[in-house]
């Protein structure tokens, strides 16, 4: 927060708007002080990644194919299913017409 030096001031007088003037460009100045040491577009110190391990790599391809390439398979068959047995509930089976 700014201080105000001289307490007792009329708010009509120009010479406390221009007091008012200087506050404001004091509290700009201030942020512009707090916030000038961050960096946007910094590289970071470490560049290299991180090694993975063997370990971790076999933990990742039995996690894929144990686990999440059969459950996309489902997934995907099943959402075609519904979507086929959506269409027929609107449009009628397929086939030529009766």
């Amino acid at each position: 927060m700014t201080q105000v030096n001289k307490i007792s001031f009329s708010p009509y007088s120009p010479k406390s708007n221009r007091q008012l003037t200087l506050i404001k460009q004091r509290r700009l100045t201030r942020l512009g002080e707090r916030y000038s040491d961050l960096k946007v577009n910094a590289v970071p110190h470490h560049t290299d990644p991180t090694p993975v391990g063997k370990p971790e790599e076999t933990r990742l391809f039995v996690f894929l194919l144990v686990f999440l390439f059969p459950l996309l398979s489902v997934l995907t068959v099943s959402g075609y299913g519904f979507i086929v047995w959506i269409s027929q509930l609107f449009f009628g089976p397929p086939g030529p017409p009766s």
